[in-house]
């Protein structure tokens, strides 16, 4: 059976022509690979404007349009979602640890006010108001106990995994006789 036999006449030149005069080429991987970094630190755009901003392969040659974006919807956008989830991990693990870094702060500051109230109340004594020295002294005590507990509490979480946290949850919701349904993903 020949070509003739499945199409039309009047389709005929459109099909035996099909492919000619279009040449395909293989895209080297470092310059895939430096096309999707370019595409993901730009923020990701559409393919008509990441297509119109984007550099030629080292042999002067260029994926058509279609070929960037059937990379963009699939392997760069699962790259893009992998690297994304990555960011935001190492987002929340600083801003624990900067969380860490102030409550621990806090509580160093309230020790040093006890000591300055406790001195002045010494060297002092009958020039500063009992009310003001008590305001001082509490207000410490206040600082460091509020502090002191959550940078540890903060600690022990962020080294345990999403299943030995769920299992906690789990535990306290027993406790409180609240419901917990578990979601499937």
């Amino acid at each position: 059976m020949s070509l003739e036999d499945y199409v039309s006449e009047d389709l005929l030149p459109y099909v035996e022509n099909a492919g000619k005069g279009i040449k395909k080429y293989e895209f080297d991987l470092h310059y895939k690979e430096e096309l999707f970094l370019l595409w993901y630190r730009s923020g990701k755009p559409n393919v008509n404007k990441f297509y119109a901003s984007m550099p030629n392969a080292p042999d002067g040659n260029r994926p058509a349009q279609s070929t960037i974006g059937l990379w963009a919807r699939t392997d760069w956008k699962l790259r893009a979602e992998d690297l994304d989830a990555q960011v935001s991990g190492e987002i929340e693990k600083r801003l624990i640890y900067e969380k860490i870094e102030m409550l621990t702060r806090h509580a160093k500051i309230g020790k040093e006010m006890q000591e300055m109230s406790k001195q002045w109340l010494t060297e002092n004594y009958g020039e500063m108001t009992a009310a003001s020295a008590v305001r001082l002294l509490d207000l410490g005590l206040r600082v460091e106990r509020e502090s002191k507990g959550i940078p540890a509490a903060l600690e022990s979480m962020i080294e345990k995994t999403d299943e030995e946290l769920l299992e906690e949850l789990k535990a306290e919701m027993k406790k409180s006789n609240v419901e917990f349904e578990m979601l499937e993903e």
